[in-house]
């Protein structure tokens, strides 16, 4: 007998999703947990856009447990996007001010 998780797993449905380009789903970000190498980095707030060429350019991510703070990321720092799951992995864990 297998367990459960087999069970389910072989007979549900494939999930079959085309993800829209990052870029266009940027706007849709807010509330996303974001992770870098170490884990856990905070929650995004915002996506902010480069007036001139329209594209996303930074995130502006909370932080912290108990002394929350809004930090910039560069968008360039994005290393995967898990639009299923809800999360986005950075590479440089360095938040600016």
């Amino acid at each position: 007998m297998l367990p459960l998780s087999v069970r389910l797993r072989v007979t549900s449905p494939k999930f079959d999703c085309q993800v829209p380009e990052s870029e266009h789903w940027a706007d849709h970000w807010a509330g996303f947990r974001l992770d870098g190498p170490g884990g856990r980095l905070g929650t995004i707030e915002a996506v902010g856009f480069d007036p001139a060429t329209g594209d996303p350019a930074w995130l502006h991510v909370r932080t912290g447990l108990f002394m929350r703070r809004t930090v910039t990321i560069p968008f360039a720092d994005i290393e995967s996007i898990d639009p299923i799951r809800g999360r986005v992995t950075v590479t440089n864990p360095g938040p600016s001010t």
